[in-house]
């Protein structure tokens, strides 16, 4: 845990910002199971939905990531995140 703790304090204030931001939201347990239901067409059990959610999450991070590098290696200096 200490190096956790290292890295965090030595991270900039728009990283930090960021890093918060993540860990403070979540895509919607209920939407997920919908959204798993309408797709597979069965009912899809809470911690099933759970990791599905947490997935998505990191897929949405690394689609931000990926767009934020484009967007550098473009030119666009102005990134509002």
């Amino acid at each position: 845990m200490c190096i956790l703790k290292a890295l965090m304090d030595n991270l900039n204030n728009a990283r930090s910002d960021r890093l918060e931001a993540y860990r403070q939201h979540a895509l919607p347990k209920s939407s997920v199971r919908k959204f798993i239901r309408q797709l597979l067409g069965q009912q899809v059990l809470q911690p099933i939905a759970q990791i599905v959610a947490g997935f998505a999450k990191v897929a949405v991070v690394e689609i931000l990531a990926q767009t934020r590098a484009f967007r550098r290696r473009r030119g666009d200096c102005n990134l509002p995140w």
